[in-house]
């Protein structure tokens, strides 16, 4: 219900890629936008407008919780109370979707859909732009020994790495020669020992735990 909101469209389409055909989602919102669209493209029956009849052979009813709280007494809402429909916000839909997985969640008033976005798209990025996966990682070798290493800087150039990742790592293994220096993160209990094996000699994982790795002064990065 609501399904054209940005949060609930999303879990919609969580729900229907972690269920496959196990599960039927549907949904309904006052008005067709783009959202609804995507969603209709994708296999998920979107009805405009709301009724009571949207209720027939569901087994949950997830709104966005402004309904709740602003017309609790919506034709749905109070259909689904009468015949004992579960009724959950997209927010706790979202949460046993997340049961047993590692979740990165970002808060705050300014820049969490920027920053949500920056993560979100730190992946195998325009693979399309590449001939085949070697080339892809040759574009990132390239770009580590193009760092300037005469320049006057208060500490060598720094290659920050996740070692969680296996992409990472492979390149880690490329750039042994490489002088600069190379500081890795992971996520606690997800090091294996490939992981730790990849690196060279010279470029040991590192484990920093409140340590100041890059700060600030006066614009210049330590």
């Amino acid at each position: 219900m609501g399904i054209g909101g940005q949060g609930i469209s999303a879990v919609a389409q969580m729900v229907l890629q972690a269920s496959g055909e196990s599960v039927t989602v549907t949904g309904c919102d006052m008005q067709a936008s783009s959202t609804t669209r995507a969603l209709q493209r994708i296999g998920v029956p979107v009805e405009i407008g709301h009724s009571a009849n949207h209720l027939e052979g569901i087994d949950r009813l997830v709104v966005v919780p402004a309904a709740l709280v602003l017309n609790p007494d919506h034709p749905e809402l109070a259909t689904a109370r009468m015949r004992g429909i579960p009724l959950i916000t997209w927010q706790e839909m979202l949460g046993e979707l997340m049961q047993k997985k590692c979740v990165i969640s970002v808060g705050g008033v300014h820049g969490k859909g920027t920053t949500t976005a920056m993560l979100a798209l730190m992946e195998f990025e325009h693979p399309e732009f590449f001939a085949n996966y070697e080339a892809f990682l040759a574009s990132f070798e390239h770009f580590v020994r193009g760092m300037d290493m005469d320049g006057d800087w208060p500490l060598p150039p720094t290659l920050v790495l996740n070692a969680n990742s296996a992409g990472c790592v492979e390149l880690l293994d490329r750039i042994k020669d490489w002088p600069g220096r190379v500081v890795t993160y992971a996520v606690e209990g997800f090091m294996t020992q490939k992981d730790i094996n990849a690196a060279s000699k010279e470029k040991k994982l590192t484990d920093f735990e409140g340590e100041t790795v890059i700060s600030m002064n006066s614009g210049v990065a330590q």
